[in-house]
């Protein structure tokens, strides 16, 4: 299997907050990946961070 997608040590701020702390993670092929949380979890932001990659 190969890597397609490799994070490591995400972190996001909005202003003085924290929303994203050192997230790291791997995607191999074949898989299908789910992200899942409360509201207010940091995904949208994580998201629109790995789809500028």
């Amino acid at each position: 299997m190969s890597k397609i997608v490799e994070v490591n040590q995400l972190s996001v701020f909005y202003e003085n907050h924290q929303a994203i702390k050192n997230v790291s993670f791997a995607v191999e092929t074949p898989s299908l990946v789910g992200i899942i949380g409360p509201n207010g979890a940091g995904f949208s932001k994580s998201n629109s961070r790995l789809r500028k990659i």
